[in-house]
């Protein structure tokens, strides 16, 4: 099971000593460190270490990264990577003839298993995560939302009346929010989970 440093709260910090706080707690070599800190802009910690950072919340005013030693390498489950890229794929081919009742009955089912086991799990070990989890919670009614509207969708579409303009917003509305609930996931919620678990 991996193990956690305290975690470091610097909201209070001015933003322009987050670099030197970041490289000195660091520096004590932690195999992880939990990070809650303003922001002072996207990835303003890109390559300034080889730890890697888990990014579980980012809003314009607040942060909160796990970051991983280089010695650590949690091994993500395949099948949660699996599943995520086939609910990528999926989408695409609804408009190729996919059966839509395969596809929502895939979505759900993930959504399920990540409200009914993945987060309590993580909760577990990282009870401060509790706002990520949250924001991708709200992600999945949105995408319930969206697999309520596919059927008419797919209708017009497959008579021909889907207006180009009509498919560009849906895309936006649903599938770019099932990409970043997807991209989170993969590149925070799970190494974390894997980390914890794992070790």
């Amino acid at each position: 099971m991996g193990s956690l440093s305290p975690t470091v709260d610097l909201r209070e910090h001015p933003v322009e000593e987050l670099e030197r706080e970041l490289l000195k707690r660091l520096g004590d070599q932690p195999p992880a460190l939990l990070w809650v800190a303003r922001r002072p802009k996207k990835n303003w910690f890109r390559e300034l270490t080889s730890y890697r950072p888990l990014v579980l919340t980012s809003s314009a005013r607040y942060e909160q990264i796990l970051w991983l030693s280089p010695a650590v390498d949690p091994a993500v489950p395949e099948d949660w990577v699996l599943e995520c890229h086939q609910i990528l794929e999926g989408y695409r081919e609804l408009f190729q003839g996919r059966d839509l009742d395969g596809y929502s009955e895939l979505v759900q089912s993930h959504i399920n298993s990540q409200e009914n086991d993945l987060f309590p799990r993580l909760l577990g070990f990282l009870p401060s995560a509790e706002r990520a989890l949250k924001e991708l919670t709200y992600e999945h009614r949105g995408m319930e939302a969206g697999l309520t509207r596919l059927p008419g969708l797919l209708r017009q579409w497959d008579r021909g009346e889907l207006d180009a303009r009509a498919r560009e917003h849906f895309d936006l509305e649903f599938f770019h929010l099932v990409e970043h609930n997807l991209e989170r996931k993969l590149e925070a919620v799970y190494p974390a989970l894997a980390y914890f678990e794992r070790g």
